[in-house]
């Protein structure tokens, strides 16, 4: 990223956390280690403060936003584990890895409720702003969402730091 930092020297970036980043995986060489294990959660921490380090090298804010919850539908059948889209996986990055980010770069990172936009009271809902079918894959944004959304941060996040 940083040859784009350096091109576009934007003053705000925009993070979400994909569903991927909540997976359990291996740490320099250790056994699979679960999601929830002190050991990833930090690995997770450095690599998203290092990434941060990076978005805001020249002078961004950076507003990383809290993973709203996910009712993954496989569209083109096969097997989906309920577990590796649970929402305890995502509370977990919310509420310890997101706020650890915020904590230790606290001039760089702002933590944006997107949790609450996309599940209000915790909730998956199908339909948001009276769009339908808002994630048709219960993940993925459709087109019509992914243009709400594009106006509704400019409305109440852009705006008024960039104009």
């Amino acid at each position: 990223w940083e040859g784009n930092v350096e091109r576009f020297r934007p003053d705000l970036v925009l993070v979400l956390s994909s569903i991927r980043d909540v997976q359990d995986r291996e740490v320099d060489g250790s056994d699979l280690l679960p999601w929830g294990d002190a050991r990833l959660d930090d690995e997770v921490l450095a690599v998203y403060e290092a990434a941060v380090d990076t978005l805001s090298s020249r002078g961004a804010d950076v507003v990383w936003m809290l993973a709203p919850c996910v009712q993954y539908v496989s569209r083109f059948g096969g097997h989906v584990d309920p577990d590796a889209y649970g929402p305890e996986r995502l509370d977990r990055l919310n509420e310890v890895v997101l706020p650890a980010l915020q904590a230790a770069r606290p001039d760089q990172v702002e933590l944006y409720p997107l949790d609450e936009l996309f599940c209000p009271g915790g909730r998956y809902v199908d339909e948001i702003a009276g769009i339908e079918d808002f994630r048709p894959d219960g993940v993925h944004l459709s087109t019509e969402a992914s243009e709400w959304l594009a106006a509704h941060l400019d409305d109440t996040l852009i705006a008024d730091r960039v104009r």
